[in-house]
């Protein structure tokens, strides 16, 4: 089931253009795009000690560039890959080409379109709730092919965030985009068996908030010895 719905959805011109202003312009979105980068920094500073030197990143999938721009504003190498040109044109707009930036890529997550062991690490931001568990299958096993290292933002299932969700809905503060595809919160076990399966073991993992919210960054390592 390749062709899930929120995959074509973001192949659309009017989403692409409409995708920031929607999530991240007001102030709840402003302070999620913040926590999402303290949180991905706690990651990266992890694997700066597990691999030591320069680190070359894919932010896959990099949709309209917010975290490609955030990785290069800290410095490290960032490719950026989608299966949709228009959030990869919006996403150009935000990017002043340099030496530490090595441009954009047309590719499905579950073919990409790089070699073996192309990269330090995967970084892959609110992409996997979107995914049916086959094609998450598929994904997880290209980023093992391209990278030993992977971060990947799961939401992982927290009773009180579970709670904190039915009286945003109750209340109408919660975020106001439109229902139009399921969103997956893995439990416990169920993630770390999928990983598992994939041939990847957890090194550690941080959440975005503490108890009010459901997402973590987890920090990934290829398991070689089931090669």
């Amino acid at each position: 089931m390749n062709d899930y719905d929120a995959k074509q959805a973001y192949q659309n011109s009017a989403e692409a253009t409409t995708y920031d202003t929607k999530r991240f312009k007001n102030l709840r979105g402003r302070i999620g795009n913040a926590l999402d980068r303290r949180t991905l920094l706690k990651a990266l500073a992890a694997l700066s000690q597990s691999q030591s030197g320069f680190i070359k990143i894919l932010d896959m999938p990099c949709g309209t560039g917010r975290m490609t721009h955030f990785l290069l504003e800290q410095g490290h190498y960032v490719v950026g890959a989608d299966v949709s040109r228009e959030m990869m044109r919006v996403a150009r707009t935000k990017i002043i080409e340099g030496n530490t930036f090595g441009g954009f890529h047309q590719s499905d997550a579950a073919a990409l379109c790089f070699k073996d062991d192309s990269f330090d690490c995967v970084v892959s931001v609110r992409f996997m709730g979107h995914i049916p568990k086959d094609a998450r299958i598929k994904i997880l096993a290209e980023f093992h092919r391209i990278s030993r290292y992977a971060v990947i933002e799961y939401s992982i299932k927290s009773r009180v965030a579970m709670l904190r969700r039915q009286v945003d809905h109750y209340l109408g503060t919660g975020l106001p985009l439109p229902q139009r595809w399921p969103w997956h919160i893995f439990e416990r076990q169920e993630l770390y068996s999928e990983l598992e399966e994939a041939g990847f073991r957890v090194i550690n993992k941080w959440p975005k908030m503490y108890h009010l919210s459901d997402s973590w960054y987890v920090l990934l390592q290829r398991d070689d010895s089931q090669q």
